[in-house]
């Protein structure tokens, strides 16, 4: 399985900028508390095995920054790093950390005197993978905190948490995406919605954490927006469970947690 979930590694604290960066690796050591978000974006599309995927970064939001820290996890089995070119903010051999690359995660830290601030259609940076394996990237992109904690701070010592938000390239495309199930937890039923680009058959696997499939669900979806119901009657497993999305040549994985009364 090429899924995020599945990378395996210890991370190195390397472009801290608040001594936050964490070395266990059973924990994120992410927090929750209420911060406003800095939401940097980028326009998702499918890519195929051999080309080269460019990613422009902006900002819905980028007002009196003055520094930012973050791990953009990728994909490795679908994405090889190759560069970073700055944009409206300087990123040099200073600003990232690539020795988690191959197993893809890469640390990222930027940070100004002078708060800075820019338009929400200035390209902030451009990213620059090789693709292994025929993909998208809203399925192999992610902002996390596993080497460095994904946070922002203005000129007033506001700290942000930092996401990552992926807009379509025309209101006519669909990307092929899988939504997190809803409920989850679950302990009856729970929905599982996905989009395709385009119709076509679609596989949905369910497996438990030892790699077991406990069920299988394959249909013929139209484009769009479709949702799976699954109820617990249909599930010989319970507790951490994953599901993957299959669907011409294209694939996704997420986690859910079923919880048998």
């Amino acid at each position: 399985n090429t899924s995020l979930m599945n990378n395996d590694f210890v991370a190195v604290k390397v472009g801290d900028i608040n001594n936050s960066a964490e070395t266990n690796a059973t924990s994120n050591g992410t927090e929750n508390r209420g911060k406003r978000d800095l939401i940097l974006s980028t326009v998702d599309q499918a890519y195929q095995a051999g080309d080269v995927v460019k990613m422009d970064i902006t900002a819905e939001n980028f007002a009196n920054m003055v520094g930012a820290q973050w791990t953009l996890a990728f994909d490795a089995a679908s994405l090889e790093y190759q560069n970073i070119t700055s944009g409206a903010i300087k990123f040099g051999k200073e600003n990232i950390n690539i020795e988690q690359a191959q197993k893809g995660m890469l640390a990222l830290s930027w940070n100004e005197i002078d708060g800075k601030s820019f338009a929400k259609d200035e390209v902030l940076f451009t990213l620059e993978f090789r693709a292994a394996a025929n993909n998208t990237i809203a399925n192999t992109l992610q902002v996390s905190s596993d080497i460095t904690k994904a946070e922002a701070y203005t000129n007033d010592l506001s700290e942000l948490d930092v996401k990552l938000e992926f807009r379509n390239g025309s209101t006519s495309e669909v990307a092929f995406e899988l939504e997190q199930n809803n409920p989850n937890p679950f302990t009856t039923s729970t929905a599982i919605s996905f989009s395709l680009p385009q119709a076509g058959e679609a596989n949905l696997t369910i497996y438990d954490i030892t790699g077991k499939i406990v069920k299988t669900v394959k249909n013929v979806y139209p484009k769009g927006k479709s949702e799976i119901i699954i109820t617990a009657d249909e599930i010989n497993a319970q507790g951490v469970l994953f599901y993957e999305l299959e669907s011409n040549g294209l694939k996704a994985t997420k986690k859910m947690i079923f919880i048998n009364k």
